[in-house]
């Protein structure tokens, strides 16, 4: 079955789809500026499940809803394990990575994993933040967040906050091969006075 547009004016979208079991709805609204996005799964019984997200502007916005209704719709089973992983509480490993006057860089993982995850802060009239975080995470986007900021002593400050999701895919075989090494050659120049080109 489609995306049904259920709503649309200037600062609120809403689309639906149905499935046998389960409905999802995608809500866009203009706040501040700034599109907040929830993705909602939910039945007519017990199951409820939120997703947020953020968009700057309507091009990113326009992604963002094609991106989402691309998706495949969880299963009940991998909604009611992903409501259950929210619950648990998250173990944030912070370590500083970069520190200057009004600039600072931090990792950060979670339980044993790596610290491939990268927080960066702009301090200045407001809190300019970059999160650049695992895509396996984006459901915990909220707690993540939450989390960080009291760790960094930063919840109650005003911010700008600009969330990044990567996903590495290595395939098995490709782990295996030797990393192939290529060499340049760069030539920089730089005319002086004298120079007459």
């Amino acid at each position: 079955m489609e995306w049904k547009k259920i709503s649309s004016s200037k600062d609120f979208l809403s689309f639906e789809k149905k499935t046998k079991s389960i409905k999802v709805r995608i809500e866009a609204r203009l706040e501040k500026k700034v599109w907040r996005v929830y993705k909602t799964y939910y039945d007519e019984k017990s199951i409820r499940f939120v997703e947020e997200f953020t968009a700057g502007d309507n091009k990113k916005l326009e992604y963002l809803l094609e991106e989402l209704k691309k998706e495949k719709i969880l299963s009940k089973s991998l909604i009611l394990k992903k409501r259950k992983e929210r619950k648990t509480k998250l173990n944030v490993h912070l370590k500083r990575a970069y520190k200057e006057y009004e600039f600072e860089k931090w990792t950060f993982g979670f339980k044993d994993d790596t610290k491939d995850n990268v927080i960066i802060i702009h301090y200045g009239e407001f809190i300019e933040i970059d999160l650049m975080m695992n895509d396996k995470y984006r459901h915990l986007y909220r707690e993540v967040l939450d989390q960080l900021f009291a760790s960094l002593g930063i919840e109650d400050q005003d911010k700008k906050i600009n969330v990044y999701y990567y996903n590495f895919q290595f395939q098995e075989n490709e782990l295996k091969k030797k990393p192939s090494v290529v060499f340049g050659k760069i030539e920089l120049g730089m005319g002086g006075p004298d120079d007459k080109s």
